[in-house]
């Protein structure tokens, strides 16, 4: 019976520390994010939508990544663009 009360202690404090980590990494993620300039129109951005007909490998894109010298990486079903 003893061994009860450290077997709930331990996961509290796995769950709490898991917790933790999972703020901390949350919080650093959203410090390097750029968001949009509030004074601009959304019509002043550049918008493309690219297509089976553009080369994409189907319609549906499941992923996306830029690379930090700006390039693009699309994950699709078919394959990486």
């Amino acid at each position: 019976m003893t061994k009860l009360p450290l077997m709930i202690f331990k996961f509290i404090s796995s769950l709490a520390l898991l917790l933790l980590v999972s703020v901390v990494g949350t919080q650093s993620t959203q410090a390097q994010q750029v968001s949009l300039d509030p004074s601009k129109e959304l019509s002043q951005y550049m918008h493309d939508e690219w297509q089976v007909d553009d080369g994409l490998p189907q319609n549906s894109v499941r992923a996306l990544a830029q690379t930090q010298d700006g390039y693009l990486w699309l994950g699709t079903d078919d394959g990486l663009v």
